[in-house]
């Protein structure tokens, strides 16, 4: 009887910590990972050097 109570134990808790760890890998991730090339709109060679970009997500159509 003890021998089957530890078992139940063990499974319970072994399940408890599968489910807890999916739970944390299915959270929304709070950064996008992106790459790409920045090339000239005319030749489209690439651009040198370092250069400042903004991405802004809206909730909401955006029109003009």
């Amino acid at each position: 009887m003890r021998r089957q109570l530890v078992w139940v134990s063990v499974t319970v808790l072994v399940c408890v910590v599968a489910f807890t760890a999916v739970a944390g890998l299915a959270a929304i991730p709070h950064r996008i990972n992106y790459q790409g090339r920045l090339t000239d709109s005319t030749t489209g060679e690439p651009l040198p050097g370092a250069h400042t970009m903004k991405f802004r997500i809206y909730d909401v159509a955006n029109r003009p």
